[in-house]
């Protein structure tokens, strides 16, 4: 059915709308600059965030994954992730000016870096797979530095307008072409590292639909299996990374291969690459919990700490 005149009307004043304010915002940081612009963003986001209804859902995950934390911890790993949340917005903004200071973004395994510049011995490329953590954005400044083909799996937004801009920023990091999450998107994929190109990805969000259950902070969590999925079916290089927030708009790169293994019993196979990836991508957040995106929604329901699960089945 299609939509009449006037809720036509509305979308595409809603979507300029969207477009306008994104614009308004990226030009004062445009004139601030990447350190200022990242402060001031960093600042606006730790004062207004924790007034949001999104703080409490951080607050109550944090709680329940970390019971270890006293009050007093938390409040300070909530008030530094807003505050890299703003920034890692603000450096979003000028990913053109990040790409010109790569010496920003440093991979600190220069052995392995090395190695991924090269597709396996099969000719098969590498699967990066990343989480909300640090400046994720940033991941892309090393790799389009050592001229690495590379495609970025992404969630498209609704508004056209806001879908172009955004991509037309990020076009210098992904050599390979950005893809969007659909029908069509397995394919691209599994064409690309078979050729030797590299597809990054980020695997900490909550899958609802297609997610398979492996624990993560002790509880169970709904997980994206696609990365696992495309390391067996392809046999592409399979590395977890992540970008550490070290300084003023510098960062350090972490990479971390996964081994996997393939026996007759592919769902077990998946399962088992799945929770070694949600593990380590645990870790890493439990050593700087404050620069995880605690925000979303990371369990099919409300997380409880360790003892008051037990006590639930009692």
């Amino acid at each position: 059915m299609s939509r009449s005149p006037l809720s036509s009307l509305a979308s595409r004043l809603s979507n300029v709308l969207g477009y306008a304010v994104l614009r308004l915002v990226s030009l004062p940081l445009g004139l601030l600059g990447l350190e200022r612009g990242s402060a001031f963003m960093g600042w606006c986001w730790r004062t207004l965030a924790p007034k949001t209804k999104r703080h409490p859902r951080a607050l109550s995950q944090l709680e329940a994954a970390m019971p270890e934390l006293s009050p007093g911890e938390r409040d300070e790993v909530l008030s530094a992730m807003w505050d890299n949340l703003g920034r890692t917005f603000a450096e979003g903004m000028l990913l053109d000016r990040l790409l010109k200071e790569p010496d920003r973004v440093v991979v600190e395994d220069e052995t392995l870096a090395a190695k991924l510049q090269q597709p396996t011995e099969a000719g098969l490329g590498t699967i990066f797979v990343s989480l909300h953590s640090g400046n994720w954005e940033a991941l892309g400044v090393p790799l389009a530095e050592r001229g690495l083909r590379v495609a970025a799996l992404y969630q498209a937004v609704q508004n056209p307008m806001l879908e172009r801009y955004l991509l037309a920023q990020r076009e210098k990091l992904y050599r390979a072409g950005m893809i969007s999450k659909g029908s069509h998107a397995m394919k691209r994929i599994v064409r690309l590292l078979r050729s030797g190109d590299a597809v990054a990805m980020l695997a900490d969000h909550r899958q609802a639909r297609r997610g398979i259950m492996v624990p993560f902070f002790g509880q169970d969590a709904p997980s994206t299996p696609l990365p696992a999925t495309l390391a067996l079916r392809t046999g592409a290089r399979l590395v977890l990374t992540r970008c550490r927030r070290v300084g003023p708009v510098r960062f350090a790169v972490d990479l971390h291969e996964i081994a996997v293994t393939q026996t007759d019993d592919h769902d077990k196979d998946v399962k088992q690459v799945t929770s070694a990836i949600q593990t380590q991508l645990e870790a890493w957040i439990r050593e700087r919990p404050q620069e995880w995106m605690w925000a979303h929604r990371r369990w099919s329901r409300e997380v409880r700490e360790p003892n008051q699960e037990a006590s639930a089945h009692r």
